[in-house]
């Protein structure tokens, strides 16, 4: 599989706390599981402010998140590119939730680009789907890493 993860970071500082190798091969083990046989993704690891500002802008949430997804897919098809969409995830909101939960920074970055994967493949939090989201995200988290995260 070619190059799956394009990563870049808001401030050079961000990169001390990212293992860009380890991410590398987490998405090739999620696009496998998810049996995309050609895909990529970029990551993009930014501020608050950044996100928070991305969030107004194409949410109408004028506050920051933790993830953000934007697709490159259509329908029910991957484009034959390969390239799914772009992630942007927030560091400092990473870090919290992984204090918080009890795990480190890599465990919740894996868990924040399994949702956005997910998202990008068109999944969502939508209240009829009983969770079907939530549901998948932690059985592939579990499949492919051994451990369960909440």
């Amino acid at each position: 599989m070619d190059q799956v993860l394009d990563l870049d970071f808001e401030k050079v500082e961000f990169q001390q706390y990212v293992d860009q190798s380890q991410l590398e091969d987490w998405v090739k083990s999620v696009l496998k599981h998810l049996k995309i046989k050609k895909g990529g993704v970029s990551l993009l690891i930014v501020s608050p402010e950044y996100i928070q500002k991305l969030n107004h802008q194409y949410l109408g949430k004028d506050y920051p998140t933790d993830v953000l997804s934007f697709s490159q897919i259509e329908g029910e098809n991957i484009p034959d590119h390969g390239f799914l969409g772009d992630l942007v995830i927030c560091l400092d909101i990473a870090r919290e939730q992984a204090m918080n939960a009890g795990h480190s920074l890599l465990d919740e970055l894996k868990y924040l680009v399994l949702h956005g994967i997910l998202h990008l493949m068109g999944y969502d939090h939508d209240p009829a789907e009983s969770g079907e989201m939530t549901q998948l995200e932690k059985a592939v988290y579990y499949k492919l890493s051994g451990e369960i995260i909440e």
